[in-house]
């Protein structure tokens, strides 16, 4: 018993992986858990000011326990080899240790999970860890950035409220006006309503008639755009002055 209990007080689980998008700056996440303790720390280039940051957070132990448990469980599942080509996109890196003993590596290039379930799952597992750990502002931009190199769910959160406030991030492909219809037929027309798009990229043109006819439903819209997502917005046929300056706005979570 009293072997057991020393080896219980020194238990512990850890991930680290290195994550290098093509048109990102990189990051590094480490997640550990020693007992009851948890600890996340984020190393990540600042979008805006050109210059690394390292963030610090105490995760909630269940959210902690939950995390590793889904990593053991991926731990089973072997992926198929990568193609040796690597053009652009995001290449991961990362290691899971129990007691430090390897459990699980994962040496990925830009996961689908169509191809690579398991990778994919994983980075899925992580950005959720991530978001539910409260992050800063730019560490939430950040991770809402790199959804444009994988194939998560559809980049949209619907948080409703008063004034109704849906976020859209990352990208939307042609093949994706199904999914944006479903999100935007949960907007009222009757409501003050804002568009989050401060860390929106881009989106096929074909998708232009959606937003139209969401602006026949609904004419008390504020966006939050600049860049290229502002320029698609204008050509859509939104006033300029219902874009807001997103600088002007706190992050909606």
């Amino acid at each position: 018993m009293l072997l057991l209990a020393s080896s219980l007080a020194h238990a512990q689980e850890k991930f680290e992986v290195r994550i290098s998008p093509s048109f990102h700056p990189a990051c590094s996440i480490k997640i550990a858990m020693i007992n009851d303790r948890a600890t996340m720390s984020v190393r990540y280039g600042d979008l805006e000011r050109d210059q690394e940051i390292l963030e610090e957070y105490h995760l909630d132990k269940v959210l902690a326990t939950s995390f590793f448990i889904r990593m053991k469980q991926y731990s089973v599942h072997q992926e198929i080899d990568y193609s040796d080509m690597v053009l652009d996109g995001v290449i991961i890196n990362g290691r899971f240790t129990e007691d430090r003993t390897s459990v699980l590596s994962i040496r990925a290039h830009s996961p689908h999970s169509y191809e690579h379930p398991r990778d994919s799952a994983i980075m899925e597992l992580l950005q959720d860890t991530v978001r539910l750990a409260g992050p800063s502002d730019s560490l939430l931009a950040y991770m809402e950035q790199l959804s444009i190199y994988l194939d998560h769910p559809f980049p949209a959160i619907v948080i409703g409220g008063d004034p109704f406030i849906v976020k859209l991030y990352g990208s939307i492909g042609s093949g994706e006006d199904q999914q944006l219809r479903s999100v935007f037929i949960k907007i009222p027309s009757d409501k003050s309503v804002i568009i989050d798009m401060r860390n929106f990229s881009a989106m096929g043109t074909i998708l232009y008639p959606i937003f139209k006819e969401l602006l026949k439903k609904n004419n008390k819209i504020t966006w939050l755009a600049q860049g290229y997502a502002k320029k698609q917005l204008l050509e859509i046929g939104v006033e300029e002055v219902c874009i807001d300056d997103p600088c002007c706005y706190a992050a909606f979570r």
